[in-house]
């Protein structure tokens, strides 16, 4: 780990150590986040799910830093976790309006222990049946875990995943980036998933420890502010699907961490 005046900089560069503590504090913030998802049934609220999750959280003596993410008008988010529905991509607060059969509902949650951090994300589809954006997405993020890894600059991932999303009649949402993460929530560097012509690109080395979460859409991909200060919605109202999951760069591959299989996964 690289330190400077007792504090961090980034990007970090963890050992196969730390990030074994990591890799253990995902695997307990995926189990929360799976919990999450199948309770998106129809009928239920997202106020009750993050009442869930609170209750949970309190139960395991965890700590979700979420709740003290604060937005550009300094307002505390307060909740456990950020449940966004259809056209919403990121960051919408929960609300007592009932899920409808049929609605995408993406759970963003983040954990802590021990000043190890997580954060993970997924979309589920409320009853029963799949959802061809869910079928795009799981594309997009196979040809992300393709072409990530040691020594790989990060436009090389974010064009497998561009070109995966259009092959599926899809756009991946315009703003967003992916982050480094470990001994903070957010650490450098910043990986947009849409980077602009001409963008610098960090690359990717051992040691480093990334979230990867790209979101499409079927719609032209551009994103608007929800009035509320935290909504990031589609500009055009087109559904939105999302997934997140961190990835350790090892010398000989990438190691998934709290990703939607049972297991963490070495892909080289």
């Amino acid at each position: 780990m690289i330190w400077a005046g007792g504090k961090l900089r980034g990007p970090q560069l963890y050992t196969p150590d730390d990030i074994r503590q990591i890799a253990e504090v995902a695997t307990e913030a995926r189990r929360v986040l799976d919990e999450l998802l199948a309770d998106c049934i129809e009928g239920e609220t997202t106020y009750w799910l993050t009442l869930a999750v609170d209750v949970l959280m309190s139960t395991r003596r965890r700590y979700t830093p979420m709740v003290d993410v604060r937005n550009a008008r300094d307002e505390l988010f307060d909740e456990p976790c950020s449940l966004s529905v259809d056209d919403a991509v990121a960051h919408a607060k929960p609300n007592k309006r009932q899920l409808k059969r049929g609605q995408l509902v993406m759970a963003d949650f983040m954990l802590e222990i021990d000043g190890w951090n997580a954060d993970v994300a997924d979309t589920a589809v409320v009853g029963s049946g799949g959802h061809p954006l869910l079928e795009a997405l799981d594309s997009v993020w196979e040809a992300a875990l393709g072409a990530i890894g040691p020594g790989v600059r990060w436009d090389r991932v974010a064009g497998a995943m561009a070109g995966a999303a259009t092959a599926h009649g899809a756009r991946l949402v315009r703003g967003l980036a992916g982050h480094g993460i470990g001994l903070a929530p957010h650490e450098l560097p910043v990986l947009p998933m849409t980077p602009l012509p001409g963008e610098p690109m960090p690359e990717l080395v051992p040691g480093m420890v990334v979230t990867l979460e790209p979101a499409i859409t079927t719609g032209s991909g551009e994103t608007v502010d929800s009035e509320d200060g935290w909504a990031i919605r589609t500009a055009d109202g087109a559904p939105a699907v999302g997934r997140e999951a961190m990835i350790a760069i090892e010398s000989d591959g990438v190691r998934v961490l709290g990703g939607p299989l049972k297991d963490d996964s070495l892909n080289t």
